[in-house]
């Protein structure tokens, strides 16, 4: 191989060298940025949208601890001689100019020039993206498992947190003399229905919320304001108004409050727990 040739070819080698390690970097990110985004949606109720802020950190990270477009044709060429004792040390050669080599270095350039190229000189790299291919569709699989686990054991976070709720105190109006919560999550979930006596909500997405209130005095209206804006009548349950109820499907954080015959209560937190994506695609190409 000719010095001008043998230099093209570490020059390319170099350009593929680059690109199979972004790629390497780049799966590696989504399995790592995958799995942390899996833990903090399921058991800390972060929103979906924390995959894109995990996926730059991590990226970041990434680029700190390796810069890879620092690679250069020199840390190639050492690369080439460390790994393959036939090319004698000699690979630099080919990136010297012409007319400082002497003539020793000429005859060694035609020796060790008829080994290239080297056929799996790739091979280490593509190794690390093969692994790192595993390791993102692990974490694609662990994702579906977290998604898939029964109401038995994925409720308990959201249980636990429920009830440290309860404990604390809340304000009810002066004619309310009792009430139930009762919560539907979705199908999709296969989280149990549940009942509460608060009026805190802490609720999964598009899950169905009924309420059911008993009053200790007729009353002549009773209405529903959400996020201080959605105004909705309660209709009486009974012929002499002590009895109300009210059903609707929770698909927004925010707050809403109990108006009787004109009285308006404290402000109730709404809280929802964002569903995790069902499936997520990764295409290399």
């Amino acid at each position: 191989m000719l010095k001008a040739e043998g230099e093209k070819w570490i020059q390319q080698l170099r350009i593929k060298w680059i690109s199979l390690y972004w790629l390497q970097a780049t799966l590696l990110n989504l399995a790592i940025s995958m799995l942390l985004t899996v833990s903090a949606v399921r058991f800390f109720a972060f929103s979906t949208w924390i995959l894109l802020p995990l996926v730059l950190l991590v990226g970041a990270v990434q680029l700190w601890l390796k810069p890879i477009w620092k690679i250069s044709t020199l840390a190639i060429s050492r690369y080439l001689d460390a790994k393959y004792p036939v090319l004698e040390e000699s690979t630099t050669l080919f990136l010297r100019p012409q007319t400082e080599m002497s003539l020793l270095e000429h005859l060694q350039l035609e020796k060790i020039g008829q080994h290239l190229p080297i056929a799996n000189s790739l091979n280490p790299i593509l190794k690390k993206v093969g692994l790192s291919l595993v390791l993102l569709l692990g974490s694609i699989g662990f994702s579906f498992l977290i998604h898939q686990l029964p109401s038995s054991l994925r409720g308990d976070s959201l249980s636990t947190k429920t009830s440290n709720a309860a404990v604390v105190k809340e304000q009810f109006p002066a004619q309310l003399e009792s009430f139930k919560v009762t919560i539907t999550p979705p199908a999709y979930t296969k989280n149990n229905q549940r009942t509460q006596k608060q009026l805190l909500l802490r609720v999964e997405a598009n899950a169905k919320v009924d309420w059911r209130f008993k009053t200790n005095s007729s009353l002549k209206s009773f209405k529903i304001i959400f996020n201080d804006k959605e105004i909705d009548q309660l209709k009486p349950l009974a012929a002499d108004s002590t009895e109300w109820g009210f059903s609707k499907t929770i698909n927004q954080a925010g707050f809403y409050q109990l108006v009787l015959d004109g009285q308006k209560s404290d402000l109730y937190q709404v809280e929802v727990i964002p569903d995790l994506p069902v499936q997520i695609k990764d295409d290399p190409t």
